[in-house]
Order: C-alpha cells, then sequence, then structure tokens
C-alpha cells in the first residue's frame, strides 16, 4: 500500500478540528493531538486562524498548507517509523491497520501489536521464532511477516482482534473515554479490502 492511498483512508476516520474535554490529548486537528505533539508546525497556522477573525474552524478545510503539514507529519512520525514502505508485497491491509493504529494509539504501540501477532502465530516457533515485543520494526521483524504470505489474513485478523482488546479495555476501566466509542469501534476493520 503506498503512503498516499492510505493518508486518504485515514481522513475517513480522522475529522477535523476539535477541542472535546474529555480527549486525553486536547486540542486536535485531523488526529494530531496538540498536548502529544505541541510543536507540530500546524499548530502556529491554526492559532493565527483562531486569532484573525477568520470563520474558525472551517476556514482550516481549504488550507492547502496546513493540508500539507498533516501528509508530512503523519508520513515522518507514524509511516516511517513503522518503516512501511519496507513491507513485503501482499499485506496492504495490515499496513493500514498498522498506520491507523499508530496514529491512534501511538507508532510503537501498533508496532508491538504486530510483533505479538506474530509471534502468537508461529505455530509455537514451526513457523518462525518468537521475536523480541519492543516497538521497534526492524529488518528482522520485517522478515518474520514476509513468511506469513500464505497466512496473511490470519496475521490481519489478530492485530485487528488486539486493538479491539485495547479500545474495549480503556472503554472498561476508564468510563470518561466512552465519548469515543463509537469513533473506536469504526477504526476496527472486520474484512480485509
Amino acid at each position: 500500500m503506498m503512503y498516499k492511498t492510505a493518508y486518504k483512508r485515514l481522513l475517513g476516520h480522522e475529522g477535523g478540528y476539535t477541542n472535546h474535554p474529555a480527549d486525553r490529548g486536547g486540542e486536535t486537528y485531523k488526529g494530531v493531538a496538540r498536548n502529544f505533539h505541541p510543536h507540530w508546525h500546524g499548530w502556529d497556522l491554526i492559532d493565527s486562524y483562531k486569532n484573525d477573525g477568520s470563520d474558525f474552524p472551517a476556514c482550516l478545510a481549504d488550507d492547502e498548507i496546513l493540508d500539507e503539514f498533516i501528509q508530512d507529519f503523519y508520513k515522518d512520525f507514524y509511516w516511517d517509523e513503522l518503516k512501511l514502505d519496507n513491507f513485503p508485497s501482499g499485506f496492504g491491509d495490515l499496513q493500514y491497520e498498522l498506520f491507523d493504529t499508530a496514529v491512534n494509539m501511538g507508532w510503537r504501540r501498533s508496532a508491538k501489536l504486530l510483533q505479538r501477532s506474530l509471534n502468537i502465530l508461529n505455530r509455537d516457533g514451526r513457523l518462525t521464532s518468537d521475536i523480541k515485543v519492543d516497538g521497534l520494526v526492524g529488518n528482522k521483524t520485517l522478515a518474520v511477516v514476509d513468511k506469513y504470505k500464505k497466512e496473511s489474513y490470519y496475521l490481519f485478523k489478530l492485530f485487528v482482534l488486539l486493538k479491539a482488546k485495547i479500545y474495549i479495555d480503556i472503554l472498561e476501566h476508564n468510563p470518561s473515554q466512552e465519548a469515543f466509542a463509537r469513533g473506536w469501534i469504526n477504526r476496527i476493520t472486520l474484512n480485509k479490502n
């Protein structure tokens, strides 16, 4: 899967500007949370719109520079951190799920879910040895992914199930996050495309 395709698909989950009081990320634009990424270049531009009397936040949708900032941010801090351009062919749906999960939960957590999935499905070490669940996608993780070409469906499904479990755990243990339940459920892909 190419980055541009994944980015366009991601925007189906990431809306425009929000500032929900229960969101731990605080002020958010297209999924970039100010509390977690206060130094992102787009915040200066967004702040200038807030202060200049523009039709805020509607004015943000037409800003091409802001859109470029978002695309570059997601590519640099999520797609590239997961080395998704280096994935073997035939794993497009998994690449997208890794990317979407990284944006919503952090790239290290996304990588750890992949590594856990690989270890769970390794047929008790007969398909491949367990790999370290360190949240870093390197050559070893990519080589192990390649061994799952015939089992890509199971790898994809297990990854999605582990992702869903995290959402369920958050919702059960922190009722303040229930405001986000429907959006998180929409991020659970039940079928490969």
